[in-house]
């Protein structure tokens, strides 16, 4: 197995940054708005703080990662097909490392701590309501 021709200088393209920036907005605007629960609890700004740095890395790696290796590949010479498959290894290496580092470094790790803690604190109350349990403050006396 020869891993000489795995590198090839990337050819990030504008358009790219666009299409990701674009993405990322749509989704974190729409995840703003129909989630009152969890903006309640970790404010409207922390929300889509949050909420950008849960779906910017891995689309970061799908739309701009790829598409720059894919075309640095492509411009090389190689067949589309090998494009293809060298720049999904490129990838899943830079969502793989990527994710590690923003899971595990402040302030990027907070936020996302309190994002699931949010996502767990509203599917738990949904789930008492479904069983017939109420809050404390709610039983009748």
């Amino acid at each position: 197995m020869n891993l000489d021709g795995l590198w090839v200088r990337p050819a990030f393209t504008e358009l790219a940054m666009w299409q990701w920036a674009a993405t990322v907005g749509v989704l974190t605007l729409a995840a703003t708005l129909f989630s009152p629960h969890r903006r309640r609890a970790m404010g409207v700004l922390g929300f889509a703080a949050a909420q950008v740095v849960s779906y910017g890395v891995p689309l970061f790696g799908v739309i701009v990662v790829r598409t720059a290796f894919r075309h640095g590949f492509i411009n090389e010479g190689r067949s589309f097909w090998e494009a293809m498959w060298l720049s999904g290894l490129w990838m899943l290496a830079f969502i793989l490392a990527a994710e590690l580092i923003v899971t595990r470094v402040p302030p990027t790790a907070w936020l996302l701590r309190d994002l699931r803690r949010a996502g767990r604190e509203m599917w738990a109350g949904r789930f008492r309501r479904f069983i017939g349990r109420r809050p404390a403050l709610e039983r009748p006396i």
